[in-house]
């Protein structure tokens, strides 16, 4: 009997995001990309797709990848890592208040 691990099916959900989405990821390359809530649920699905991509990106086609989060649930240990990679860049940010002026880039 084969044993299917949470990262097993989180794997298999990337590689569906990335073939699914194969068409509207290459129209982002090479461009910069801001997620809000990125610590979330969703966020994390695709900051992790966008990350995906750029694995595979040639030159000049990776996306820039800028995510902001209150971090009200704490930093997950992934972004952690994301962030110490440098493959995301992390602003701690309410979206309750004004947004940054200037924008991160």
């Amino acid at each position: 009997m084969t044993t299917i691990t949470a990262q097993d099916i989180v794997n298999e959900d990337l590689a569906a995001l990335g073939e699914t989405l194969s068409s509207e990821l290459a129209k982002m390359a090479g461009g910069h990309v801001l997620l809000t809530g990125a610590a979330g649920f969703l966020g994390y699905y695709l900051v992790q797709a966008l990350t995906h991509f750029n694995t595979t990106a040639g030159p000049g086609r990776k996306i820039a990848v800028t995510v902001f989060d209150n971090l009200s649930r704490g930093l997950p240990g992934w972004l952690e890592a994301l962030i110490n990679s440098g493959e995301v860049k992390f602003e701690k940010f309410d979206l309750r208040e004004p947004l940054p002026n200037p924008m991160p880039t």
